[in-house]
C-alpha cells in the first residue's frame, strides 16, 4: 500500500521515474530534517539532563521524575506547532501521558508545572521555537568544541 501511494499512483498519472524519485527524496528528507529538529529540541537542550545509570544499571529517580528531567517542552503557546507536530512540542507532557490526545496538552502543562514546582523538579520549557532552535545550535556548537578540546588532550 505504501509503495503504491508513493510510487504506483504517481506512475499511473504520468510522472516519470526521475520525478517520482526526486519527489520521494524531497518529501522524506524534509520529514527527516523536521523530525530531527523536533527530537533534538525535546531531548538535546541543556536543561535536559543526561542521567547515567548506576553500576547496577538502575536510575535513582522515579520514572515520572526521570521523564521530566530528561525532556524539554518548547513553544507551548504556538497553536500552529501544537497542531502540526501533534503535540510533540509538549514532549514532557507527551512522555508522561502518552495515552491522552495532544489537544489536551496545553491544559495539562500548567498543572504539571505547578506539581513540578511543588516537588522541586525542574520542568524545562522554552517559550518560543526560535529561541529553542538558537539555543540548541549554540549548545551543539559548544559540545562540538568540548569534544575537539577532549580529542586534543588525548592526542598530546
Amino acid at each position: 500500500v505504501y509503495l503504491f501511494w508513493f510510487i504506483g499512483i504517481p506512475l499511473l498519472v504520468g510522472y516519470s521515474p526521475l520525478e517520482i524519485a526526486l519527489g520521494f527524496l524531497i518529501a522524506f528528507m524534509t520529514y527527516g530534517v523536521l523530525a530531527c529538529h523536533v527530537f533534538m529540541l525535546a531531548h538535546v537542550l541543556e536543561p535536559a539532563e543526561f542521567i547515567q545509570p548506576s553500576a547496577a544499571n538502575q536510575i535513582e529517580d522515579e520514572w515520572a521524575i526521570f521523564q521530566v528531567r530528561t525532556t524539554v517542552d518548547f513553544a507551548p503557546k504556538n497553536v500552529f506547532l501544537n497542531w502540526y507536530l501533534g503535540g510533540l512540542n509538549y514532549q514532557v507532557v507527551h512522555h508522561l501521558f502518552p495515552q491522552i490526545c495532544h489537544i489536551h496538552y496545553p491544559k495539562i502543562a500548567p498543572i504539571l508545572a505547578e506539581v513540578c514546582q511543588e516537588f522541586d523538579v525542574n520542568y524545562a520549557v522554552y517559550p518560543t521555537l526560535r529561541g529553542a532552535l538558537a539555543y540548541n545550535y549554540r549548545w551543539l556548537r559548544q559540545l562540538g568544541n568540548k569534544q575537539s578540546n577532549f580529542d586534543l588532550k588525548l592526542a598530546s
